[in-house]
Order: structure tokens, then C-alpha cells, then sequence
């Protein structure tokens, strides 16, 4: 009997215990959810007056900039935004959360601002002016990226947002990367088709399990993958050849070998239709990059089907490799009419990312 009141003394006072925490205690305790929202959404938690000040102003033209070339301008991130009272418990789940508070009111969101920085580090904000940005992991929803940004006014909060932009951008492209990436290899890595370009090749790529070898050019050493769904072409084109001088690693040189493998490869069903690439509408953007520590260089713009009415946009890689003196040329493209294309293209991103020598 003894025995038996004992085991039920332990669960009653573990419940008392609970039942005196703090709602934000009791989530701790409980099991948390995952976080919801796709990769590139935000929430920002700001009261109107921040929202709608020079200092809001100036983190949606930072936060709202245009993705990196593609046919119909698209954000860089789809922003939500609430006012603190309206943010509660059916929102603390959301998988990016941004807060943004002039600390020099009292209200909800610098209320969260506090709880989360605690009553020293409110006082360090007001006397430190570095100390503007806080990031938490994991606090209401697993997988979740919470980003408080905050400062005694609003004029030194635009200049926060205007110092700090880039490496909030870069905190939450990386928060977005795993979920990218679990998009993208949702049905796996095909294996067969990974093994044929690395002995083809001598790359090493991961290739999702969506995509299937289209056609191998064995005269030219060009190959094409590809991805179809009902609305949607997503396509990797891929070849090697010798580095037999300095011009092949050019703005130039690029846009030439797009064009050259497009010409031979890509066709549509309109006779003497061929992919080039538009130089004209939009600009191509070109950038000196690393892939897994090899020097590479970038081009994006817009494709479009000679004699035919098709496009959409690219990326294209030229990535040297000092170790066989070869060059590795990469392409992805999509054609997806009426689609938003942002999603696509960093997934074909990640996926050329993935190349190792």
C-alpha cells in the first residue's frame, strides 16, 4: 500500500510542478511541433508605426530585393507581416520569425524582445549600439529561426537594418538550405544516373531521384538530365573538356559555350528551334564564386527557343579543376510558364552545388 501511494505521489507532484510553470514552460516540457512554412517565407513581428516608418521602409527594400534574374520579377523572400497583438500562439510555429522593435516603447513586440534578451541585455541595446540582433533556434517549433532585430529608436534601427541586412539575408538562405534540400531530394538520389556522370565524367554529383538521363552525346561529351511534370521542365546540361588557355574561363567564353550546347542539344517541337541565350532583354549577371573550393565562374539570365515561343531563366557554371587541368561546364534551366520560379531555380542551384571532383 505504502509502495502504491509512493508511485502516485511521484506523477501528482510532477503535474503540480507544471501547473505552476509559465505557459512558455509548459511548451518547453511538451513535446514541439515542427515548423511550418516554405523556404523563403517570413513573418515579421513589427507594430505599425515601425512597419510603416523609414526604418520598415528600409528592410523591405533590402528583404524584398529582386531574385537574381529571372523573366518576371520575383522577392527574394515572401514577407507576411503582423502587429504584436495579433501575433500568438497560432503563429509561433512559422519556421522564420523576424522581430522588429524601436526598444524605446513598451508593447508586445519589444515584450518578446525582452524575453528574449532578458532585463540586462534591454539595457545593454540602449547603451550598446552594436549589440542590435539576436538569433534563437528551435524555440517554439523544431527546425524554426528566430531573428530579433532591435534598437533604441527608429533612426538607429534603419541604420541596424542597413548594416545588418547581409547577414540576416545569409542567416536565413542557410536556415532555407535543408529545407531546399529536402524538397529537392524528397524521391531520393538516383543513383544510376549519379555513377554514369562520375564514370563519364570523373565529377561526382547528386542527382535527384525526379530527374533521368535525357541524352548522352558521346562525340561531344555533353550530357542532359531532366525533370517533367505536368507544368514544369526543370534541366541540368553538363560537360567537360580541356583547359587549353585563359579566355575559356570569360564572360564571354560562357555565354558561347551555353549557346553552343544549347544549339545541339535543346530543341523544342517548332522546326529549327534551338535554345539560346537573350543577352539583350534582361542582362546576364556574372560572378567569380567557389564550388567545394574550386574557382568558378557564374553567369544568370534568361534563355529563350530560337524560332519558337519558349523561355525561362538559367544558371550556369564554368568550374576549373587545377588537379586534370580540365573545365567542367554546368547549366540548369527551367521552363515553367506561368509558374513562380525562385524555387526552382535554387533547388537546380543546390543540386549543382553538390559537384566534387
Amino acid at each position: 500500500m505504502l509502495r502504491f501511494i509512493r508511485y502516485m505521489i511521484l506523477p501528482i507532484a510532477a503535474m503540480t510542478l507544471c501547473f505552476a510553470c509559465s505557459p512558455d514552460q509548459q511548451s518547453r516540457l511538451s513535446p514541439k511541433p515542427n515548423a511550418i512554412g516554405k523556404a523563403g517565407q517570413l513573418l515579421v513581428v513589427a507594430e505599425g508605426d515601425v512597419w510603416h516608418s523609414i526604418a520598415g521602409d528600409a528592410f523591405r527594400e533590402h528583404l524584398l530585393e529582386e531574385f537574381p534574374v529571372l523573366p518576371r520579377p520575383e522577392p527574394r523572400f515572401d514577407v507576411k507581416h503582423v502587429e504584436g497583438i495579433k501575433f500568438n500562439s497560432l503563429r509561433k510555429e512559422w519556421r522564420v520569425i523576424v522581430f522588429l522593435a524601436d526598444l524605446s516603447q513598451y508593447n508586445k513586440v519589444t515584450k518578446e524582445v525582452g524575453a528574449a534578451i532578458g532585463e540586462r541585455g534591454l539595457e545593454r541595446a540602449k547603451m550598446e549600439f552594436d549589440y542590435n540582433t539576436v538569433f534563437r533556434e528551435d524555440v517554439w517549433a523544431d527546425g524554426q529561426l528566430l531573428i530579433y532585430l532591435f534598437a533604441p529608436n527608429k533612426a538607429q534601427l534603419l541604420e541596424n537594418i542597413q548594416n545588418r541586412s547581409k547577414s540576416i539575408i545569409r542567416k536565413i538562405e542557410e536556415a532555407d538550405f535543408q529545407k531546399i534540400k529536402a524538397n529537392t531530394y524528397q524521391s531520393g538520389v538516383n543513383r544510376i544516373a549519379s555513377q554514369e556522370i562520375k564514370d563519364k565524367f570523373s565529377v561526382s554529383l547528386d542527382i535527384p531521384g525526379s530527374y533521368r538521363l535525357a541524352v548522352f552525346d558521346s562525340l561531344n561529351n555533353e550530357l542532359w538530365l531532366r525533370r517533367e511534370t505536368g507544368t514544369i521542365s526543370s534541366n541540368i546540361l553538363l560537360k567537360t573538356m580541356k583547359y587549353t588557355e585563359k579566355t575559356l574561363l570569360t564572360e564571354k567564353s560562357i555565354i558561347a559555350m551555353r549557346d553552343s550546347v544549347g544549339r545541339r542539344m535543346i530543341t523544342s517541337a517548332a522546326e529549327s528551334s534551338y535554345m539560346i541565350s537573350n543577352t539583350e532583354d534582361l542582362p546576364v549577371e556574372y560572378q567569380k564564386t567557389e564550388i567545394n573550393g574550386h574557382y568558378t565562374l557564374e553567369a544568370r539570365g534568361v534563355w529563350e527557343m530560337k524560332n519558337d515561343f519558349m523561355g525561362g531563366p538559367f544558371l550556369s557554371y564554368m568550374i576549373y579543376n587545377p588537379n586534370n587541368q580540365k573545365v567542367v561546364y554546368m547549366d540548369g534551366f527551367v521552363h515553367a510558364p506561368g509558374e513562380d520560379k525562385r524555387s526552382l531555380m535554387q533547388q537546380l542551384e543546390l543540386i549543382m552545388r553538390s559537384m566534387k571532383f
